[in-house]
C-alpha cells in the first residue's frame, strides 16, 4: 500500500481523484495487526504500538503527502492526537522505538504544539543513534526539528513539502 502511494504521490498528487482516496482510507481502517497472542505481554504491547502507530502516520501521509493537507487540517489534527495518545501510552525506550523511527520523522511533521513535539523528541532520544551524528536516527531527529523550526519561523502549519527542504539542508540529499 505503501508503495502504491508513493506512486500515486509521485504521479498524481495533490489531484487525486476522491474516490482513491476513500479507498486508500478504507484500506488503512481495515488494516488487522499481526499479532501472536501467545508473546509474552509486554512483547504483544510493544507490537501493538508499532503497527498502531504505522497505521496512523499512513493517514498522515495521504492528508498531507498525497492530499496536500497542510499540519492543522483537520484530519491531520485527529490522526495525529491518536498518534500521539499511542506513542505516549509507552515507556520510551529501544522496544518499541527502534521500530517507529521513519513514522515518528514523518507523521511528526503535523506536531505543532509543543507537548505533542516533546512526546516525539523522548522517544528519539531513547535510542543511542540518536546521540551519533550521521546515524538515520539522528538525521531523522535533525529533519523533524527543521521542519518545525521553519514552521514556527515563518508563523505557517507544516506542509508535506517542508520534508523535501529539511532533507538538503540536513543531509545535503534531495
Amino acid at each position: 500500500m505503501l508503495a502504491q502511494m508513493n506512486t500515486l504521490r509521485q504521479d498524481c498528487a495533490p489531484n487525486i481523484a476522491p474516490d482513491v482516496i476513500h479507498s486508500l482510507e478504507a484500506q488503512i481502517a481495515g488494516f488487522e495487526p499481526s499479532l501472536d497472542r501467545s508473546l509474552e505481554s509486554r512483547l504483544y504491547i510493544a507490537r501493538m504500538v508499532v503497527q498502531e502507530c504505522w497505521r496512523q502516520f499512513m493517514y498522515i501521509y495521504l492528508y498531507m503527502g498525497l492530499c496536500g493537507a497542510n499540519s492543522h487540517d483537520t484530519r491531520v489534527g485527529k490522526v495525529l492526537k491518536r498518534f500521539i495518545k499511542v506513542l505516549d501510552r509507552v515507556k520510551p525506550g529501544r522496544m518499541p522505538d527502534a521500530f517507529l523511527v521513519t513514522p515518528m520523522s514523518l507523521a511528526g511533521i503535523a506536531a505543532h504544539t509543543d507537548r505533542d513535539r516533546n512526546i516525539i523528541r523522548q522517544h528519539f532520544r531513547s535510542l543511542s543513534e540518536y546521540f551519533r551524528w550521521g546515524t538515520y536516527v539522528n538525521d531523522g531527529a535533525l529533519i523533524l526539528e527543521t521542519i518545525w523550526a521553519t514552521a514556527d519561523a515563518e508563523n505557517r502549519p507544516a506542509v508535506w513539502p517542508d520534508l523535501r527542504l529539511a532533507c538538503e539542508a540536513v543531509t545535503g540529499i534531495v
